[in-house]
């Protein structure tokens, strides 16, 4: 056996004195082949190595995991990455975000609403504007005379 093997050996044997909350799915080769992945349940196996380097599951001892327990977060629930190394969800995590995304929302949707509002407030107010130049163009084109242009408006004033 190798020291590197002993090295894994030993780590094994030491996790397996205590008990982890999640444990990891998969073992991984080493040196060149260390992106090779092979399942593993680690409750009750735990990884080791061919000589080549190729990973193997091995039954006896529980194998590598995560502590989930914090002593104020007792609620949890067991996930994996894609190379099978284990990970802790509490459910306030997700309702953190849930309620987070709803009250965005809420704030989205007031907010569309009060531009909504004031983009017809102002157009009413232009159009309001519009009638009231057409009127007074009309109650001056009755005794002959015409309002003066006024530049850079789109109206007479």
């Amino acid at each position: 056996m190798t020291t590197h093997q002993t090295s894994v050996l030993l780590l094994t044997l030491l996790t397996a004195v205590c008990c982890y909350d999640c444990y990891d799915t998969q073992c991984h080769g080493w040196g060149k082949l260390s992106g090779v992945y092979t399942d593993c349940d680690q409750v009750d196996h735990y990884c080791d190595f061919e000589d080549n380097g190729l990973p193997k599951c091995v039954s006896g001892y529980n194998g590598g995991g995560v502590f989930c327990k914090d002593g104020s977060e007792d609620v949890f629930s067991c996930a994996h990455h894609r190379n099978g190394t284990a990970y802790c969800v509490y459910p306030r995590n997700t309702l953190l975000i849930v309620t987070g995304v709803g009250c965005g929302l809420l704030v989205l949707t007031i907010l569309l609403y009060c531009c909504k509002q004031l983009q017809a407030g102002s157009q009413a107010k232009r159009l309001a504007g519009k009638l009231q130049v057409q009127q007074t163009e009309s109650a001056l084109s009755q005794y002959g005379a015409t309002a003066p242009h006024c530049p850079g408006l789109p109206y007479k004033c």
